[in-house]
C-alpha cells in the first residue's frame, strides 16, 4: 500500500493526498463511476452536499477541495465519493482487547471479495494537520473516512460493513465524514460517542471497534440514521458485520448467502472469548494470522472474501501495526505518531 507522510492545513492535506495519490484516485474513480454511473451527483445534489458539509466540518470540506486540485479531478467526483453510499467492504472483523501490557489495543482485519481484491486499492495516511490531532489512517483513494484510525491523543477506531434496513435521511451528512471530523478532536470513547450522537447522519450501516488510552472501549453500531453501543469496557470486544445491540438484531442489509458466514465468524470469536481470549499483542497478530474454521483470515472459498490487511492499534505507544495483506503472510509494519 502506499503509505502518504503529509502536513500542513486542511486545504494543504488534500492537496498532498491528490499529488500523492493521483493515478491511484483516477483509476479508483475511472473504475467505481464506470460501475455504478448513479454514483455521481447532480449539479444540484453537489451544491447541497457542499452546503451540508461546509455547516457541521469545513475543514473537511477545504480537505475535499483540496484532493480535487491534487488529483485533477472534478470535486464533483470527490463529492459524490465521500457523500454517496460506496462502502464495499465484504467481511471485516473488527475487535478490541481493554489490558494488555501493552494497554488497549484496538485491531481488524478487512476483507473485500474476490473479484473486487483484484482492483480496489488501499492507502495509508500519516497526517499532521495544522489544526486538530495528528492521526494514522487506512483509507481507499480519495475518501476521507474515520474508520480504521487511530490519532495522537491515542483513540483508535475499526469498522465493518453492515447495512442498514431502516429508511436513508436524506439532506444529512455521510457518517464517514462525520466520523473523521470528530477523529481529528476527540480524545476519548465517550466523546466520540457523544459527537456520534449529535445529530443525524446518511449513509451505509456500520458497526465498529473503538479503544482510548484511558482503557475505555466499546463496539458501536451506527444502524444509520440511530446510533448504539454495546459491550463497554468488557476485556474482548468483537463484531462480524452484524448488529448485535438490543433492538438491533433484525437491522442488518447482509445478504442471505453473506448472513451464516458472519454468524459464524461471531461463534469463533465468542469461543476464543470463553476459553482463550487475547492477552497481549502477539495473541491479537495470532488470532488474526488464524485459519480455524471461520477465523478472521481469510482466503476466499467458503469464507466468500480474502482479506487485504490487517491493522493494530496500539493506544498507549499511540502507533498502527500494518500487515499489507493477510497477516498470515505478510509482517506488520509499524507507523507511529
Amino acid at each position: 500500500m502506499e503509505f502518504l507522510d503529509i502536513a500542513g492545513t486542511n486545504r494543504q492535506l488534500g492537496e498532498a493526498f491528490g499529488e500523492q495519490a493521483r493515478e491511484i484516485i483516477r483509476r479508483d474513480f475511472e473504475i467505481r463511476f464506470e460501475r455504478n454511473p448513479s454514483l455521481l451527483l447532480t449539479p444540484k445534489a453537489v451544491e447541497e452536499a457542499r452546503q451540508v458539509i461546509a455547516t457541521r466540518h469545513p475543514e473537511v470540506l477545504e480537505e475535499l477541495k483540496g484532493i480535487a486540485r491534487g488529483a485533477g479531478v472534478d470535486v464533483r467526483q470527490v463529492l459524490s465519493i465521500n457523500q454517496v453510499d460506496v462502502f464495499d467492504e465484504e467481511g471485516c472483523t473488527p475487535l478490541a482487547v481493554r489490558t494488555t501490557p501493552e494497554g488497549p489495543i484496538v485491531a481488524k482485519n478487512t476483507d473485500l471479495s474476490p473479484k473486487e481484491a483484484t482492483w480496489m486499492q488501499y492507502l495509508i495516511r500519516r497526517c499532521r494537520p495544522s489544526e486538530g490531532m495528528a492521526f494514522v489512517q487506512v483509507a481507499q483513494p480519495g475518501w476521507l473516512t474515520g474508520y480504521n484510525m487511530i490519532n495522537e491523543a491515542g483513540l483508535a477506531v475499526t469498522s465493518g460493513s453492515v447495512g442498514s434496513v431502516f429508511p436513508p435521511p436524506e439532506g444529512c451528512l455521510d457518517f464517514r465524514l462525520r466520523l473523521y471530523g470528530l477523529m481529528r478532536t476527540c480524545r476519548s470513547v465517550r466523546e466520540l460517542i457523544a459527537g456520534l450522537r449529535d445529530g443525524t447522519w446518511a449513509g451505509k450501516g456500520i458497526s465498529f471497534a473503538a479503544g482510548d488510552a484511558e482503557g475505555n472501549v466499546a463496539i458501536i453500531e451506527a444502524a444509520l440514521p440511530h446510533i448504539a453501543v454495546r459491550d463497554e469496557n468488557k476485556p474482548f470486544i468483537y463484531s462480524t458485520n452484524l448488529f448485535k445491540a438490543k433492538g438491533f438484531e433484525s437491522a442488518d442489509l447482509r445478504h442471505p448467502v453473506k448472513k451464516p458466514i458472519c454468524e459464524y465468524r461471531w461463534g469463533y470469536l465468542r469461543w476464543v472469548e470463553e476459553n482463550h481470549p487475547p492477552k497481549d499483542v502477539e495473541d491479537v497478530k495470532q488470532l488474526l494470522a488464524g485459519h480455524e474454521p471461520w477465523a478472521p483470515c481469510r482466503h476466499g472459498g467458503s469464507h466468500g472474501s480474502v482479506t487485504v490487511y490487517s491493522m493494530i492499534s496500539l493506544c498507549w505507544q499511540r502507533k498502527a501495526l500494518i500487515a499489507h495483506g493477510p497477516p498470515c503472510e505478510n509482517e506488520y509494519q509499524e507507523y507511529s505518531l
